[in-house]
């Protein structure tokens, strides 16, 4: 995403299996994400548990998805950065982190 710019479309791929796998992949810049795996794997209910955790998401932070598309790539400055500073991370996915 730094790299390309937040004009370019990304697709997460391999590995989102929830909703809030979804979630994170959306703050890392992806505007869609793929669950394969999980439709294969847990059937319909499996997309249908990562809509309601989204939804979730989305209440709890009362934001719109659009709003956090990138929002965690565009305020890191590098991996190594920001693997060493958990807090920083931790405020995106966790809404009882909020604010720490």
């Amino acid at each position: 995403r730094a790299r390309l710019g937040p004009e370019v479309a990304l697709i997460g791929t391999n590995g989102a299996r929830s909703g809030l796998d979804v979630i994170r992949m959306l703050l890392a810049g992806a505007g869609a994400v793929q669950m394969t795996s999980a439709a294969m794997v847990g059937g319909p209910a499996a997309l249908a548990r990562a809509v309601e955790e989204i939804a979730a998401y989305a209440e709890a932070k009362a934001i719109a998805l659009a709003d956090i598309v990138g929002r965690a790539a565009d305020r890191i400055e590098t991996y190594a950065d920001q693997s060493l500073r958990p807090e920083v991370w931790r405020r995106f996915v966790h809404p009882e982190a909020q604010g720490k």
